[in-house]
């Protein structure tokens, strides 16, 4: 009986070692969606360290770092964030909203309230468009 117990243990120990860290990010995040995270947390974005950051996330392509730049610009107008989508259909604006809710659970608790309010303020503007 001790040897079952010693090789069920063991078994455990060698299932432990293998699950990923806690708090690892297992799905590989959109460029739009780490730009996103560092408009909310208020993580500045420039021309200089948009290649390093965008690097840090796996984008290692020759126009990874100036493509998340300039999503970091897009999003960084908080009207901007809240306003309708410019091409005006109900699937841009639902595709917006599942953008910023795919962003939460990245986010600190203080940027987490801010992008919940805005997230609240485009249901409301779909409610209101598309009823």
């Amino acid at each position: 009986a001790l040897v079952m117990y010693r090789d069920y243990l063991e078994g455990l120990l060698n299932e432990i070692q293998t699950l990923p860290p806690p708090n690892t990010v297992t799905e590989k995040l959109k460029v739009p969606q780490i730009a996103l995270i560092h408009v909310y947390e208020g993580i500045q974005i420039t021309r200089d360290n948009a290649k390093d950051i965008a690097a840090k996330y796996g984008y290692t392509a020759k126009n990874s770092g100036e493509g998340l730049y300039h999503d970091y610009l897009s999003y960084l107008n908080a009207n901007d964030r809240r306003a309708k989508p410019d091409a005006e259909t109900k699937k841009t604006l639902l595709n917006k909203i599942s953008r910023f809710e795919s962003v939460l659970k990245h986010l600190s608790p203080k940027a987490r309230k801010q992008a919940s309010d805005e997230i609240n303020i485009l249901k409301i503007i779909l409610e209101s468009e598309y009823p």
